[in-house]
C-alpha cells in the first residue's frame, strides 16, 4: 500500500512538474511569436515607405528647363517689321456693302515685311497716323496674317513681304480726319506698332518697346 502511494505521489508530481514546464514553453512561444509579429510590422512599413512615398531628389540631379521670356523688347518697330505705304484714298459709305462700309473710310494700301528670322502666324497692332509734328490724328488695330491663303501657305515665312489694306473710320467732324483725307503722304507720318508676335509653332510674344 505504501508503494502504491508513494508511486501515485510520484505520478501527480511528475504531471504538475511537466504542466508547469509547458506553460512556461508556451509563454515563452506567444513571446517570440509577438516579437516576431512586431518586426513583421516594421518591415511592412518601411517597405510601404520606400513604395509611396515620393522620392526626395536632389536640386542637382533636376535639369533645368530654361524658359524663354514671353516678352520681345525691342527698341523700334523696325526690328520686327519693314512697313511702307504705298497709297491713301477716301471711300465713301456704300449701302450696297453696308457690311463692311456703313461709314466713310480712309484707305491705306501698305506693304509689310517680315523682318524676323521665324515664321509667324500672325502679327497684330496698330497702325498711327501722326503728323510732321508727331501728333496723333488717327489710329486703328491691324492683324496681319495669312489665314485664308492655302495656296502660298498659311505662315509668314521669315524675308516674305504682304501687302495690306488698313481701314481707319472717317469723321468728318473731326477736324484730325479732316485733315488726314487732305493730306498727302509726304506730310503725313504713318507707323506700325507690332504689340504681339504670334508664332508658327504656337508661341505668343508681347511686344515691349524700350529706349
Amino acid at each position: 500500500m505504501k508503494k502504491l502511494f508513494i508511486f501515485f505521489l510520484s505520478i501527480s508530481f511528475f504531471s504538475f512538474s511537466f504542466a508547469e514546464n509547458l506553460e512556461d514553453k508556451v509563454r515563452l512561444l506567444e513571446e517570440k511569436v509577438k516579437k516576431l509579429e512586431e518586426r513583421i510590422n516594421k518591415l511592412e512599413k518601411s517597405v510601404y515607405k520606400e513604395n509611396v512615398a515620393p522620392k526626395k531628389e536632389s536640386v542637382e540631379s533636376i535639369p533645368l528647363i530654361k524658359q524663354e521670356s514671353p516678352v520681345i523688347k525691342v527698341a523700334s518697330p523696325d526690328e520686327i517689321v519693314d512697313f511702307k505705304v504705298l497709297k491713301k484714298k477716301f471711300e465713301k459709305a456704300s449701302l450696297k456693302e453696308s457690311l463692311w462700309k456703313r461709314n466713310d473710310q480712309i484707305v491705306l494700301k501698305v506693304q509689310i515685311k517680315n523682318k524676323l528670322n521665324k515664321e509667324l502666324s500672325a502679327i497684330i497692332g496698330k497702325v498711327v497716323i501722326l503728323d510732321k509734328k508727331g501728333n496723333p490724328l488717327m489710329e486703328t488695330r491691324l492683324n496681319v496674317n495669312k489665314a485664308l491663303n492655302f495656296f502660298s501657305g498659311m505662315t509668314i515665312k521669315p524675308g516674305e513681304v504682304l501687302k495690306y489694306k488698313v481701314y481707319f473710320e472717317y469723321n468728318n467732324k473731326n477736324p484730325k480726319h479732316r485733315f488726314v483725307k487732305e493730306a498727302s503722304l509726304d506730310n503725313l507720318v504713318i507707323k506700325f506698332y507690332p504689340t504681339e508676335i504670334d508664332f508658327a509653332d504656337g508661341t505668343k510674344k508681347q511686344v515691349e518697346y524700350v529706349r
